[in-house]
């Protein structure tokens, strides 16, 4: 869903002690298991780091008066706003009906779209349609630095142990690596994803 934010770069994992002598095929390698760390966190938290709006439609059960959406930013909350939502009984979305923004509220640090005074969601398949903005940034200086932490350790430690983890080296034009990612997180490395995380996940 959307664009992926990168939670941290080349230049810091080629930082880390003992990566600093990685080739050219190794950063490649480290790279994609940047944008794996990157995905898995969004997993593990709950949170879409990348700022954009998007545009969502649900299945709505019967009774439901809370609908989860991905929050954003840090466990201190920041801005993740609810520019629309339309409910409909046409699956096809060729219609709908604009719900009244004081009829709903919007927690940004749990990713809950509440409905006001008892009321509840129009249930059905594809019933409701949210649109929203939010994010952590579009770039590295927004994210957080103990996920960017995070993600270089993480990464550093695969990075090291790639080779008893299953990792296969082929020496097809100067080398590349075919990579099957450990899924075992850092104790430490887990802990700050848990602190990121929003209540009941996504």
């Amino acid at each position: 869903m959307g664009s992926l934010l990168e939670l941290c770069s080349l230049t810091e994992l080629e930082r880390y002690p003992g990566l600093n002598t990685v080739d050219a095929a190794g950063r490649d390698w480290c790279a994609g298991e940047i944008r794996a760390f990157s995905e898995r966190a969004e997993q593990e938290t709950g949170r879409l780091f990348y700022f954009e709006s998007r545009t969502v439609v649900f299945d709505v059960e019967r009774d439901v008066s809370m609908i989860q959406l991905p929050a954003f930013g840090s466990r201190t909350g920041t801005a993740g706003t609810v520019s629309a939502v339309n409910g409909s009984l046409d699956q096809e979305w060729t219609g709908g009906t604009l719900v009244d923004p004081k009829a709903y509220v919007f927690d940004d640090r749990t990713g809950m779209l509440h409905r006001k005074y008892g009321a509840l969601w129009r249930e059905g398949p594809q019933a409701l349609r949210v649109t929203w903005t939010g994010g952590f940034g579009t770039d590295l200086t927004h994210v957080p630095k103990d996920i960017r932490a995070a993600c270089v350790k993480q990464v550093a430690f695969w990075w090291q142990r790639r080779l008893s983890l299953g990792v296969q080296s082929q020496g097809v034009q100067g080398g590349s690596f075919t990579v099957s990612t450990p899924s075992e997180l850092l104790k430490d490395v887990r802990a700050v994803l848990d602190g990121h995380a929003i209540l009941g996940g996504w």
